[in-house]
């Protein structure tokens, strides 16, 4: 059995959560989360991304890493913590009204692509009727092309 699938047991016992909450949580298919569970295959990137966020454990350590299961607080949050609760409101407040002012300046700056279009995908043959297994692999290859394409988004906003 490969390291991925060993992880993840562990962490969903460990958060006591089910493969079929996981599906529901991350929207993966409940046979792609089966099939890493009993080895067969690994998760992508991108799923390993949604199952370690949806799980709130380090992705590195869901690959197989030498680091710990649960998410490192960031350093920002250890010194909020610190803080005594009048002055964590001011940071709280702070904080609040800086990602006010960053959300307005991302509208105003923010135009439609010309280049994006709405794809359709259709059955060649309409009588056909598609096995589950089908449908999920469908489902995969759809979340990866609109994983790609938002990763381009994210990529050509850095570049501005």
């Amino acid at each position: 059995m490969n390291i991925f699938a060993i992880r993840l047991k562990e962490a969903l016992t460990a958060k006591n959560i089910k493969p079929s909450e996981l599906a529901k949580k991350t929207g993966i298919g409940k046979s792609s989360i089966s099939d890493w569970l009993a080895g067969r295959y690994e998760a992508k990137q991108d799923k390993v991304y949604r199952i370690a966020d949806a799980l709130d454990i380090n992705e590195a350590w869901l690959m197989g890493q030498e680091v710990p299961m649960e998410k490192n607080a960031s350093t920002i949050d250890r010194i909020y913590k610190k803080l005594e609760p009048q002055r964590q409101a001011i940071v709280y407040q702070f904080a609040e009204q800086q990602l006010h002012e960053q959300q307005t300046q991302a509208e105003i700056l923010s135009f439609p692509r010309r280049d994006e279009m709405t794809l359709a995908a259709h059955a060649g043959d309409p009588e056909k009727i598609f096995s589950k297994e089908e449908i999920e692999k469908i489902h995969d290859y759809l979340d990866e092309i609109d994983a790609k394409y938002q990763q381009s988004i994210s990529s050509d906003k850095k570049e501005d």
